[in-house]
């Protein structure tokens, strides 16, 4: 039999674990739920309530991108850790930081850089007036090939304690236009796109300027003019995987793919699965596919070893069943550029980009780069066509 004195007992026993339980629960909440707590004022420390924050702020045309967070009525924004800080390395000492950009109703900006050392504390950020930058992509070059510009895209660079931040912002366009509000300071610009080499511009904002133009001209790369004409050779290859040494020549009458990779590229690495059944549905079609890894591995035997971890790790097991060579050759020129490339055959198509594939037709002549998730119509067209019918 419980007595009443037990009883008594039991109830503030009771009490007292459940008062532990919560007492755990918000320590455990607390640690999983820290934030940084930002303040956001404008010029002379007005607080700016209904202020836009942006991390990872892109724009495609009309339409905005990147996580945002709207200020309260005190102009506070609480920015979760698990938002700001996807991977655990982000919050060690030494990385370099998040950066956000601020708006307000277009007329003030600003940027700030958030670490892990962040988390717990309130630390203000101060908008200022905008200037609006804004302007054109164009190809002299790229015209005169009878191509258009057609994919563009500009993003900031920002500078903060002597760190260079890259992509703080980016407008990405088929119109060849973009445009930026951004508060005083010094900025570079880079500008690229579709078969469109890279250029920067370094650009100052001052105080009273409202409106900026920066137009750009970017040069034709390597592929825009290698188009309709006759593929170049595979060059200095350093060994191969998969197969015996091949060369284009004899490769006429095989549609072949040309996919330009690294094991140290996670586009690369990703996209292998969607090339693996390109060549299961149309090898016996007459597709050939030769993957060409840069001049950055020191041997056939490595990259071996590096391939069988990317299958078990990425690929669900399953093996590359075409033909991989190794570049070689070391840091090689582009023609006609002042640019280079790891590797011989890299080089001599202008490779800039990872992964880059480029199509070449029965007649091993180049057609365009290839994306394997969207061309499929183009290269059933090309397989279809007879060596002497060009479409």
């Amino acid at each position: 039999m419980i007595t009443e004195n037990q009883l008594h007992l039991k109830f503030k026993m009771g009490i007292v674990f459940v008062g532990l339980f919560f007492l755990i629960a918000g320590i455990v909440k607390g640690a999983d739920d820290k934030q940084i707590v930002l303040k956001v004022v404008g010029p002379e420390n007005e607080v700016l309530p209904g202020a836009k924050i942006y991390q990872e702020y892109s724009k495609k045309g009309d339409k905005q991108y990147g996580k945002e967070y709207i200020c309260d009525n005190n102009g506070l924004v609480h920015l979760p850790e698990k938002n700001i800080f996807e991977n655990e390395w982000q919050k060690q000492e030494g990385y370099i930081g998040e950066v956000l950009y601020g708006l307000y109703k277009d007329k003030l900006a600003g940027f700030v850089v958030v670490k892990g050392s962040d988390l717990g504390k309130e630390i203000e950020l101060k908008l200022t007036p905008t200037c609006r930058v804004h302007g054109t992509i164009k190809s002299t070059e790229l015209t005169k090939l009878g191509q258009k510009v057609d994919w563009t895209n500009v993003y900031v660079t920002y500078v903060n304690n002597k760190t260079l931040y890259h992509q703080s912002l980016s407008f990405i366009s088929t119109e060849g236009k973009f445009e930026f509000l951004l508060p005083i300071g010094n900025y570079g610009l880079y500008a690229y796109g579709t078969r469109l080499y890279e250029k920067k511009k370094d650009i100052k904002v001052r105080f009273w300027q409202k409106d900026k133009k920066i137009d750009f001209k970017l040069s034709a790369d390597r592929l825009a003019n290698l188009r309709g004409k006759e593929a170049p050779e595979l060059q200095q290859i350093q060994g191969w995987i998969n197969s015996k040494p091949l060369k284009l020549a004899d490769l006429r009458g095989k549609v072949v793919l040309l996919d330009f990779w690294g094991i140290w590229c996670s586009a690369c690495v990703a996209e292998m699965p969607k090339l693996i059944d390109l060549h299961e549905k149309y090898s016996d079609k007459g597709l050939i596919i030769i993957g060409i890894h840069d001049d950055s591995i020191s041997s056939v035997k490595v990259l071996e070893e590096k391939i069988e971890q990317l299958s078990k790790k990425h690929w669900k097991d399953r093996k590359l069943p075409f033909a991989i060579a190794l570049d070689g050759g070391g840091k090689c020129k582009i023609e006609s550029t002042n640019q280079t490339a790891k590797g011989a055959t890299t080089a001599a198509y202008g490779i800039q980009a990872w992964p880059t594939t480029v199509l070449i037709d029965k007649q091993g002549k180049v057609v365009d780069e290839y994306y394997p998730d969207r061309d499929t119509k183009m290269l059933k067209k090309l397989l279809a066509t007879d060596i002497d019918n060009r479409p």
